[in-house]
C-alpha cells in the first residue's frame, strides 16, 4: 500500500482531517499489518450542487418515525472495541470531519 509514501501522515490519536471538496478519500493506519486486518477507510464526499439528496428528503417509516440511516453493506467489516470511526458531514458547506481512533 502507500504506507511508505503517504500524502499526509498524522502522529496524534485520534487524528482529524477536514474534507473540504468532493471526491474519494482513503485512510489507512501506519501500524504494521493493520490494513491486512481491515483497518482502512474510504469516504466519498458528494457535491451538494445541482440537486437534492436522499438525506435531505426523509421518508416516513411504517411506525410514523423517519430515519436517514443507511445500513452498511452485508460484506462490511465488523466493528470492534479496538477502533472507532466517527464521520460527520455538513452539506451546507460541503465538509466532512473524520476522526479515527486506534486503541
Amino acid at each position: 500500500m502507500h504506507q511508505t509514501k503517504p500524502i499526509m501522515k498524522y502522529k496524534d490519536s485520534p487524528s482529524k482531517s477536514k474534507l473540504v471538496e468532493s471526491g474519494a478519500f482513503y485512510f489507512i493506519s501506519g501500524a504494521e499489518g493493520s490494513c491486512d486486518k481491515g483497518e482502512r477507510l474510504a469516504i466519498e464526499v458528494l457535491s451538494h450542487a445541482g440537486g437534492s439528496s436522499a438525506a435531505s428528503t426523509p421518508s416516513s417509516s411504517p411506525n410514523g418515525s423517519s430515519s436517514n440511516i443507511v445500513p452498511p453493506p452485508a460484506n462490511a467489516p465488523k466493528a470492534n472495541a479496538a477502533r472507532s470511526i466517527i464521520v460527520g458531514v455538513s452539506s451546507m458547506v460541503m465538509t466532512a470531519s473524520v476522526t479515527v481512533s486506534m486503541a
